[in-house]
């Protein structure tokens, strides 16, 4: 039911946002996706020590009134509701995410939620984001960040860069020494942005699904290919 409203929810701001003709495309993609679905991805890594953060005023959203919020229990996001901030009905899935260990760094703009970026430190909160099934090694301190999520009304305005950095610190904290993230190859803004954060294009990958049967391929960009997309990506690549 909570999913089923957030989603309500999130199709309303996407028709009075962009339309009603972008909200018909995005739910006609969003069926065909349950029979059918093929996507390329870059792969990104980084140390979550390395001093990326140099000016933290290159990571400030563009944005008046915004708060930061991280939400890792299902009684914060509760409270969160009694503040009147909205988080239920546009962060999805999240009672279950929260309650296997996901973690959500949010920003607030007044108290409409701007951006949403979830972190994932163990198996089972990495099953909960429904993610690409990336090798991650949480043995070994590492992490994972990802399901995104940004209101239209907000992009271009720096939520997402100054999400990943919240989230990365995050991460730190929780003792996290390597985040790794996955975008789609298509997706220049989060490449850019992860050019910005310093972190190494380590790989392509291949995600095809037909109905049940599904199959994920990993192949490793060498030293050319890592810098090739870098540079494809710098602001004034």
């Amino acid at each position: 039911m909570e999913n089923a409203k957030a989603l309500l929810r999130r199709a309303r701001r996407i028709k009075q946002t962009e339309g009603p003709w972008s909200l018909l495309r995005l739910a006609a993609a969003y069926l065909l996706s349950h029979l059918f679905y093929y996507q390329t991805y870059y792969l990104s890594v980084a140390r979550t020590d390395d001093p990326a953060e140099q000016n933290e005023a290159d990571f400030m959203p563009r944005v008046d009134d915004f708060t930061v919020r991280i939400v890792s229990t299902n009684e914060q996001a509760d409270e969160l509701e009694a503040q009147g901030f909205e988080f239920r009905s546009c962060a999805l899935n999240s009672r279950e995410r929260l309650s296997k260990g996901a973690i959500a760094s949010c920003v607030f703009v007044g108290r409409e939620l701007g951006h949403v970026g979830w972190a994932a430190v163990t198996q089972e909160a990495m099953s909960t984001l429904h993610e690409l099934p990336i090798r991650i090694d949480f043995s070994k301190n590492e992490g994972y960040r990802g399901a995104t999520w940004t209101d239209p009304r907000y992009r271009r305005m720096r939520l997402g860069l100054h999400g990943m950095l919240v989230g990365r610190r995050l991460l730190r904290e929780r003792g996290v020494e390597v985040v790794r993230t996955a975008m789609t190859k298509k997706n220049a803004a989060t490449q850019s942005m992860m050019v910005k954060f310093k972190q190494t294009f380590y790989a392509e990958g291949r995600y095809v699904r037909l109905l049940w049967w599904e199959s994920w391929k990993e192949k490793p960009l060498n030293l050319q290919g890592q810098e090739a997309v870098r540079q494809s990506n710098e602001p004034n690549g």
